[in-house]
């Protein structure tokens, strides 16, 4: 009698194992998906994250080379199915060697470090800012023609004259068609050269055929808006 009242007793118990197995099995499986979700939510981070990485740059910031190499391959395609404009400023800190040899790189380095803040304060959420080079920014702005870019070659041209103990040269450009990245680079570098050429602490245009300040340019286009 006491046996058969121990084999009642385990059959109970394993019947209610198997139902509290049966409950249980859903919240388990779902335990399971989500943290497989979670795997592959870290995994897709990490992978965003060196994606990012690879595409800025680890002083300032903002884009590097690559990122800006991405940015205008986007626009040149965007240009050629959609007719879409965009264009670009290289900017260019003015004697930024005596800054080093004068001051030393850490301070050259936060002073590459504020012109960028400024830089990507100014700009659209839609532009993009890159280190160019050493010293060298390029900002791209899409939906953005000559006369755009031009004002904001010179507003960023006065913010850094007025805020930072720097001065910075401009080279404006505007993507054309028969364009590639080198060419439309190459002008802008060409413009930024002619405001080196005549004194540095301006912005100069290449309009395709000729290179010019853009302050008259500039001036009008405010006298327009303001009148």
């Amino acid at each position: 009698m006491s046996q058969l009242g121990s084999d009642q007793q385990e059959d109970a118990w394993q019947d209610l194992c198997r139902e509290a197995e049966e409950i249980l099995k859903p919240t388990l499986q779902l335990a399971t998906q989500i943290a497989s979700a979670y795997d592959q939510i870290r995994q897709q981070t990490n992978h965003l994250m060196t994606f990012t990485e690879a595409r800025t740059d680890p002083l300032t910031g903002v884009s590097n080379r690559r990122g800006l190499d991405n940015m205008l391959e986007s626009q040149f395609a965007m240009m050629t199915r959609y007719e879409t404009i965009f264009s670009l400023v290289i900017f260019d800190l003015d004697h930024f060697k005596q800054v080093n040899d004068k001051q030393g790189h850490l301070h050259g380095d936060r002073i590459l470090q504020a012109v960028a803040a400024l830089l990507d304060e100014e700009a659209r959420e839609t532009d993009v800012v890159a280190r160019y080079g050493g010293e060298e920014f390029v900002v791209v702005m899409p939906e953005t023609g000559m006369e755009g870019a031009c004002v904001f070659g010179e507003r960023i041209r006065v913010a850094v004259e007025e805020q930072l103990p720097v001065t910075v040269s401009g080279g404006v450009a505007v993507a054309m068609d028969g364009d590639v990245a080198d060419s439309l680079l190459a002008r802008a570098d060409a413009a930024l050269y002619g405001a080196k050429s005549a004194g540095r602490n301006c912005v100069f245009r290449h309009n395709g055929e000729e290179i010019e300040p853009v302050v008259e340019l500039v001036s009008a286009a405010v006298a327009e808006a303001e009148g």
